[in-house]
Order: C-alpha cells, then structure tokens, then sequence
C-alpha cells in the first residue's frame, strides 16, 4: 500500500486508472486504455497527452491530477508537473510528491516565502514525522540561504545537535560557507564524522567547499574521514567533475539528488518519489551530472531507455563517465555498434582515471570482442603498472589478461602473467587457483601448482571451485584416495557445477566406482554447454578414455 523509509508509511498510492470505475464514453474509454498503454510502453509523453486529453473528456475521474502530475514529470515536462501538483495541493491532496514539486518550483522562482509555507504545511502523523526527520531542516536551512539569514540557518536544525544525522551537519556547514560564514563551517567540518553513504556524500562536497574557501588544512582533515575519497575506494561520485554548491537550489538539489539513489533502490516503492527527487534536482541545478545519473539509472531499470538516454544528453562537455553511462544504456538496447563509440568516448582522453579504465574494462568485456577486451585490459594494466600502488587490483587484472590469452596463445607466452600475478598477490585465493590450475589444465609442474592450489585452499577452505581444483591436481598426480573426497566436498558445496561434477565421475571411474561415475556424468550432462556435452556422451557410452577425459 505504502512504502516505510523507516518502518512508517509515506507516500500514499495513486490508484490505476484501469482500476477506477467510471462510466465513460467511447472516447474517454479509448483515451484512458491509450494512456494505460503508453505507461506500459514507457512512452511517458504520449501516456501524458492521452490523460491530457481524458482531463477534457472526464475532468472529475479519481486520482487524474495525480496521475497527470507523475506523467508530466515522467515526460521531463516539469512546468506540467508544477501545474498538476498545483492543483492536488489545493484539493487538500498532500502527496509528498506534490510537495517536492511546488518546492522545487519556487525555489527555482527565489519564492522564499511560498518554500517556506511548503515546508510546515501539515501532513498526516507518519509522513510529518519522516518529513520533519529526513527534509524539512536541510530544506528550511537551504531556503534560509536564499534569504542571506544566517540565523534562520542555525535555527533549521534540530536542537539537539548530538542526535543531528551527519549528513544534516554536512549541509550546515555548506549553507555556512554559502553566507561566507567560515568560522562556523570549519567548525562544523571538525564535529563531522561522516558513516552513512549520504552523509559521506554531503561531506565530500563540504571537502570541496573549505578547499574553494581556502580552508585548506580543514578540508584535507575531513577527506581523511570520508571514505568513499580514498582513492582506492574506487566510488563512481569521484569519477564525476567537481561542482559548487553556492546557492540554494544548488544546495537542495544536492540533498534531493542521494535522497533519490537511496529511495530508487527501496523495494516496491508505491510511488516513483526517488524520479521524483532526482527530476527536481536536475531541473533545480541542470548541470547536477550525480543528479542526472541516478535519474538515468532509475529510469534503465524501468526500461525506459530513450528516457535515460535524454537525460544524459547535456549541453558543453559531456563528463567521460556519461559516455560510458551511455554505451551501457545502448547495449542493453542492443546497438553494440552505438554502444562501442561511446565506450570509446569515455576513454578517448590520454589522461583517463584508473576508476574509469576499470568500468570501461568491464563494459568491454561484456561485448565478448577478445581484440578489444585485450586492449583494455591491458591500458588498465599499465596504469596500475606505472604507480604500482594497488598490487591486488594489478594482479587480479593480470589473471584476467592471462585467461583472455590463454584461449588463443601458448601456455609459455602467457605464463609471465600468471607469474607476475602470484607475485603481486601470493596470498589471493583466486589468483593461487588460477595459476595452479591452469597450468594442471594443461598438465605442467604438477608439483608446484599442487602447491599453490593448497595454499589457495587453506585460505578459503569453503570455496567449492578451489576445492575442485585441488582435487582434481590430486586426481592428476595419481593420489586418487586424496582426490575423491575433496572432489565430493566441491560438488557438495556447488552442485551446479558441471565442471566439478565431471572431474567427480572421471575420478570415481578410476577407482573402480564406476557406476557412481555414469551417474555424476549423466548429471554433469544436464548442466554441461555443448562442448563438454559431446565429450561425456561418449563417456557415458564407452566410460573413460584417454580421449575423453576431463582436460
């Protein structure tokens, strides 16, 4: 009925049109299934014009305001929004949606007066208590900016300063520098401490605040509490352009922006208020890029892709991560071809940050090209090598350039790799197994990759995959007693594995239990790809042979 942020309910549900019974004519009848399609569609402006043009047929049909209000917004079409949620509000509708709207708008307008009214107006109990809690004192603060009333300012926040999220003290301190007050931002930046994602967010724009405001020493103290600016925390808010927040719509466009990824990501949410707040906080403060990702990604999840794509569509320089934003969009669009320009956009600088090149990598690695996944993988790889300062993130993407390789180059080429990499991470469960186990695979220092696999093994004792691996380096050696229980705790742990459940049938055949063994093949069968499918045929059909056994 209602989703909690915090166990209350919040926002109240807009019934569906096709749900509401009314007696309508042909044409009103027509209008509202063309509306109910479109939404299906994800063609929000054309799901807008038929409510529009159902408004004309019925205006009084239950819940029309409200579904136009949330169509209009759908559709980027703001200044319809406005007028809807305008009209809900004077109904006596008090949907938290409508509000943001109306705020939103005369916040735009400098309507401090009307922006203040939308923050007290009354709500029923649950929603004023989440409303009090979670906006109502970062946006009085922010409005009290717009008026140049540092005293309106220290009055938003709540009285008791110990209970106060740290996020809420993250704006204060950038409402405090917006007045040019820096005694009292600097103080508010020593106080911080940043837990939350939101609050490390609002901190790290506060970092960037007391930076500008020559605040040097304050600045450096508080990123070193922000983790999420470690660098090798790899977080993609650091992959965008560094922005002010100088005003007020800057201000709560900054709060409404996290406030909307956190609510986007909260379960059979009953109204899109997470659009809701990342729409008012792109037209609140346009050039907003973390604002216009987060909307891109809640409008992909719904599949509405051209949607996406116009929201990452800005005027000046398109920051890199937009690209690769972008290409992501069109490949699950299914233009590989548009995809990979734009791919290519995001890395077309010399000077690309490491946390980019590893996304890139990623995205290219999706496509299944091997020329292009090479070349990326191995531009990340002389990034890494050049600093040297993550070997972890550097080995593991050695073992992903080695398994590349290894499909179409001889073991002894790529064996430098394998090697490199167990030198930068000799403690790296996954990085032991890759190397102990594919040098087994193709049957080279037995011994030594035995060696690694145990290791590796010690290490994540419940990893079916490295169990297999040992077991199988056993089964090879010939020490098939050692072999066959540890490749019966693999399948145990990952019986899905049909990998794991041929090596399990080849070794119960070598020890005489062969019926076992047919049956773990008949099983591997079922789960194989048609590779391994044909290989296991024949073993079913002839039992084990020199020809058919498991590489």
């Amino acid at each position: 009925m209602a989703v909690a942020a915090a166990g209350v309910i919040l926002f109240p549900v807009a019934a569906s049109a096709a749900n509401v019974p009314v007696d309508v004519d042909r044409a009103a009848l027509g209008a509202l299934v063309a509306a109910e399609l479109a939404e299906q569609e994800g063609d929000a402006r054309r799901a807008l014009a038929e409510w529009e043009r159902l408004a004309v047929l019925v205006p009084d049909l239950p819940d029309l305001q409200e579904n136009m209000m949330y169509q209009a917004l759908a559709a980027g079409d703001y200044v319809s929004a406005e007028r809807y949620a305008a009209s809900l509000w004077k109904s006596g509708n008090v949907l938290i949606d409508a509000r943001v709207v109306l705020l939103t708008a005369a916040i735009k307008k400098q309507d401090w007066k009307s922006a203040d009214q939308l923050t007290v107006e009354a709500l029923d109990d649950p929603q004023k208590r989440e409303w009090e809690r979670m906006f109502a004192p970062i946006l009085r603060g922010w409005i009290a900016v717009g008026r140049k009333d540092r005293a309106g300012v220290v009055a938003a926040m709540p009285k008791d300063r110990n209970i106060v999220h740290p996020s809420m003290r993250a704006h204060e301190g950038l409402m405090l520098l917006a007045l040019g007050d820096k005694r009292g931002a600097a103080e508010v930046a020593a106080a911080l401490r940043p837990s939350d994602r939101i609050s490390q967010l609002a901190a790290a724009q506060l970092v960037i605040e007391l930076r500008a405001a020559k605040l040097v020493d304050e600045a450096e103290s508080l990123r070193l509490r922000v983790p999420i600016m470690d660098p090798a925390a790899h977080d993609p808010s650091q992959m965008l352009p560094e922005r002010r927040v100088r005003t007020a719509a800057a201000g709560v466009a900054s709060w409404f922006a996290p406030m909307a990824a956190s609510f986007s990501r909260v379960a059979d949410m009953p109204s899109p208020f997470g659009e809701t707040l990342a729409r008012s906080a792109v037209e609140l403060a346009p050039e907003h890029m973390g604002a216009r990702l987060t909307l891109a990604e809640d409008l992909r999840s719904l599949s509405r892709f051209q949607d996406a794509l116009r929201v990452l569509t800005v005027k000046g320089p398109v920051p890199p991560l937009m690209h690769l934003v972008r290409a992501e969009v069109l490949l699950e669009m299914g233009d590989e071809r548009a995809a990979m320009q734009a791919a290519d956009l995001a890395v077309a600088s010399p000077n690309v940050g490491r946390d980019l090149l590893v996304r890139h990598t990623d995205f290219v690695r999706k496509l299944g090209d091997p020329a292009k996944s090479d070349q990326a993988l191995s531009r990340l790889l002389a990034n890494l090598t050049a600093t040297g300062d993550e070997p972890q993130l550097e080995a593991l993407i050695l073992v992903a350039l080695a398994d590349l390789r290894l499909k179409n180059q001889p073991w002894d080429d790529v064996y430098p790799l394998v090697e490199r990499a167990v030198a930068l991470a000799p403690n790296d469960a996954s990085v032991l197994n890759f190397a102990g186990y594919s040098a087994i695979e193709r049957r080279k220092d037995l011994n030594q990759s035995l060696k690694m696999i145990a290791k590796a093994a010690e290490l994540e004792p419940t990893n079916a995959s490295i169990i297999d691996s040992l077991g199988w380096a056993y089964h090879l050696l010939g020490q098939h007693e050692e072999a066959v229980p540890l490749l019966e705790q693999a399948w145990r742990g990952q019986s899905g594995n049909a990998v794991i459940g041929e090596h399990l049938g080849d070794a119960y055949w070598i020890v005489g239990r062969r019926f076992e063994a047919r049956n773990m093949w008949r099983a591997a069968d079922f789960l194989a790809d048609a590779d391994m499918r044909g290989r296991l045929e024949a073993k079913l059909r002839d039992g084990l042979t020199a020809e058919t056994a498991a590489p």
